[in-house]
């Protein structure tokens, strides 16, 4: 592959939106600008996506300006743009040649370990919930053993009760529930429940 033109320039760009006005001139230093022979008729396309580009702030140093060959056809050139960050990331842009749309490389890639980091969240919730019911099912088998012995029960709560999770996975829930003395006197009653693993859950029954 021959390089038909070469000349550097410093490039800026931002990772938010792209949105470019106003494309000043400046000098093209130090930066390898280059087109196959047969795209040297779209070199001064190429020179003013380069210019475009430059206007965003986050490319520190601007060291690459090409065509995307596989993106690209004759007829509709695709550029590509390498450049640093300040933190010495390596960054890429395309500019569309005839639309001069821009597209962000390393904001696609934010946005995608984004989604990464979203479903991974997503996907806690789900298993916190899965325990939670696991922990639910372990507690309320321990409170109908606890209040097996308690006459005329009637469950006050609606079941299952919202957890109280703690910052070290202790998951307590609360139970409120009435029952008949040996004197048929209505008696309200709160029954604590705390589990801490799947098979253990401790249930302490106090009156109201």
């Amino acid at each position: 592959m021959n390089r038909v033109h070469r000349h550097a320039f410093v490039l800026y760009f931002s990772l938010g939106p792209i949105v470019f006005s106003n494309v000043s001139a400046s000098p093209l230093s130090k930066v390898d600008l280059w087109l196959p022979v047969s795209y040297q008729h779209h070199y001064n396309q190429l020179l003013k996506a380069a210019k475009m580009v430059q206007s965003n702030p986050d490319c520190y140093e601007l060291f690459k300006g090409t065509l995307s060959e596989h993106r690209s056809s004759l007829e509709h050139p695709i550029f590509i743009f390498r450049c640093r960050t300040e933190r010495r990331e390596i960054i890429s842009v395309l500019v569309d040649g005839n639309t001069f749309q821009v597209t962000n490389l390393l904001e696609k890639m934010h946005r995608k370990k984004e989604k990464q980091k979203q479903q991974a969240r997503e996907d806690d919730i789900r298993k916190k919930q899965q325990e939670q019911k696991k922990y639910w099912k372990i507690c309320y088998q321990q409170f109908k053993k606890k209040t097996r012995l308690f006459g005329g029960l009637k469950v006050l709560t609606d079941l299952p009760p919202v957890p109280n999770i703690s910052n070290t996975g202790m998951v307590r829930y609360r139970i409120n529930f009435e029952a008949k003395s040996l004197q048929k006197k209505t008696i309200r009653y709160k029954a604590m429940a705390k589990a801490n693993a799947l098979d253990k859950c401790e249930i302490k029954i106090k009156p109201l």
